[in-house]
């Protein structure tokens, strides 16, 4: 298909008010999407990669468990993981051109499996949700960015670890600033 201007998937609906979108990655993999929006029914994506959605990225309330499928996108604003998020995968948000990072409501996370913020240039401070059970390799390992010439990274200050961390993958919080652990 050509670039349109709008992909929306708002109106995809299931027989059970659920519905798996898969999209072939050699049809939508690149292509120069003005804005894409996602139904709150959507349970889960197989695949989807496009690389310039312009608007903020809406998680779909039923998607309980993130893969690859935002990768290398242009969304703009912040990314809020929201409470019904269990997993993120390895590299699912890689080159994402996110203004901040918000997991302070993904109370469900329990899982940063390899790298998924993997090329993020963020500034603001990351607090890792209180469920975390793994921390992949490079989970929360951050490019960081320069403001005013000078790196600023996300993990800085005093690093808590919740309590339900059982692993924490090598490099796992990579290029931070602790004061204290």
């Amino acid at each position: 298909p050509s670039s349109p201007a709008t992909l929306d998937l708002r109106t995809v609906e299931g027989d059970v008010g659920l519905r798996v979108v898969g999209i072939e990655s050699d049809k939508w993999n690149g292509k120069n999407i003005g804005e894409l929006w996602f139904a709150d029914t959507i349970s889960s994506l197989l695949y989807f990669s496009c690389t310039s959605p312009t608007n903020a990225l809406v998680i779909p309330s039923a998607l309980t468990s993130i893969g690859a499928y935002f990768k290398n996108a242009n969304y703009t604003g912040d990314l809020v993981i929201p409470p019904q998020i269990t997993s993120i995968g390895g590299y699912a948000f890689e080159n994402g051109k996110y203004t901040s990072l918000d997991l302070s409501q993904a109370t469900g996370l329990v899982t940063l499996e390899a790298q998924p913020f993997k090329n993020f240039k963020i500034t603001n401070a990351i607090v890792i949700p209180p469920n975390v059970e793994e921390l992949g390799i490079g989970a929360l390992s951050f490019s960081g960015a320069l403001v005013d010439g000078v790196a600023v990274m996300p993990l800085r200050g005093d690093l808590k670890l919740p309590g339900s961390l059982k692993k924490i993958g090598s490099s796992a919080l990579n290029n931070g600033y602790y004061t204290s652990i």
